[in-house]
């Protein structure tokens, strides 16, 4: 029983020490796709900011979770205007990090609820009414990714995400059509762990 007891001592001591959190920042290129793919959707520069925790399990995995601002949406080109929407989510991603020495691979689902979201058509910035133009807040998809260490404390990342969720419920107004939309993005940012 004593070593059990020293050996749950061990572990638990052990993957304290190997717990990191972390701060971010960085930069989206977000889009949309559209379900029937005849709408050209442009892409719109967005930021993330957020934490994540970085929690060391067993043969060179961690499991990261974080919490993030992050903004995504497109845009569209009309003969005689721009239109484009844009979306302020927290985010939830759960990333599952293989560390390969100074470069870490990872891939894992992300959820997000939209905060507020706005359309600017030309001059004019309306705000988006979720109910009423039957856009869903909820957005959930994957992340796939790598970052690299620059040292202990900062790693630069990159990664692409994939929405699977379909933000239009039902039929939306504004696009006068009832065809799924997703967000997907490339992303890169630079993190500070402790």
């Amino acid at each position: 029983m004593k070593n059990l007891l020293l050996l749950f001592f061990f572990a638990f001591t052990t993957s304290l020490s190997a717990q990191k959190f972390g701060i971010r920042a960085g930069v989206n290129l977000a889009s949309q796709s559209f379900g029937d793919g005849d709408v050209d959707a442009g892409s719109i520069v967005g930021y993330q900011v957020g934490i994540n925790y970085e929690i060391l399990t067993i043969l060179n995995l961690a499991i990261r979770p974080g919490l993030l601002y992050a903004t995504k949406g497109s845009s569209q080109e009309f003969p005689d205007l721009t239109e484009e929407a844009r979306f302020h989510y927290f985010e939830v991603p759960v990333d599952i990090v293989y560390d390969l020495g100074v470069v870490d691979i990872f891939a894992g689902p992300y959820m997000g609820y939209a905060l507020k979201g706005t359309q600017d058509v030309g001059a004019e910035v309306v705000n988006i009414n979720f109910d009423k133009d039957n856009v869903k807040k909820l957005d959930i998809g994957l992340n796939f990714g790598a970052n690299i260490d620059i040292n202990d404390m900062i790693y630069l990342g990159a990664y692409y995400s994939l929405g699977v969720s379909d933000l239009n419920s039902n039929d939306n107004p504004n696009l006068g059509s009832d065809e799924s939309i997703k967000n997907k993005s490339i992303s890169t940012f630079v993190a500070l762990r402790f």
